[in-house]
């Protein structure tokens, strides 16, 4: 019996320590996104459309692993990252074809109001792609969730044409 309790100790200490899996998972997330981020911001249409699909492959996955009570599995990590990549990629798409109707010397609020409305319906979209792909479409609730996070898209829209903007004469020069 005492030699049970000794096996166990060591699995009872680990499991209070520190969690290396999620730090992990989370700090390739967020690597993962801040480099979107910057890509979005800095580079041209295809360069922010892909930035677009690093920012939500990023954000899918230390989402997945930061709002998880327990482990989550790298295999679990890589389907929250994939399809994080997914809504980059739909998103990405809709602001980059968005922001390419936008002519040269666009005002500000144009180009934020153009960019609300492609996060709206990106996030949309994106709500709906995952829906149908986890089954999640017919939960209670699902529809107030994508109207939600079509609120979050916009403001997300608008904040990021207002950095672009704020950036864009210092890339000029």
């Amino acid at each position: 019996q005492q030699q049970q309790q000794q096996q166990q100790q060591p699995r009872e200490e680990k499991s209070k320590g520190f969690n290396w899996n999620k730090f992990g998972q989370i700090a390739a997330g967020v690597g993962l996104a801040l480099a979107g981020l910057a890509m979005c911001i800095f580079g041209g249409p295809v360069v922010a459309f892909f930035g677009g699909v690093l920012l939500g492959a990023g954000l899918g996955g230390a989402m997945a692993s930061g709002m998880a009570k327990g482990d989550v599995s790298w295999g679990d990590w890589g389907k929250a990252v994939g399809l994080g990549a997914l809504s980059g990629a739909i998103s990405g798409g809709i602001g980059a074809g968005a922001g390419s109707l936008l002519k040269e010397g666009a005002s500000l609020g144009a180009k934020m109001a153009v960019q609300a409305a492609a996060g709206a319906a990106g996030t949309v979209v994106t709500k709906l792609a995952h829906g149908a792909i986890t089954g999640d479409i017919k939960r209670e609730g699902f529809w107030k969730d994508a109207m939600v996070g079509a609120a979050v898209g916009a403001a997300g829209g608008a904040l990021g044409a207002g950095l672009r903007h704020v950036a864009e004469p210092a890339m000029k020069a």
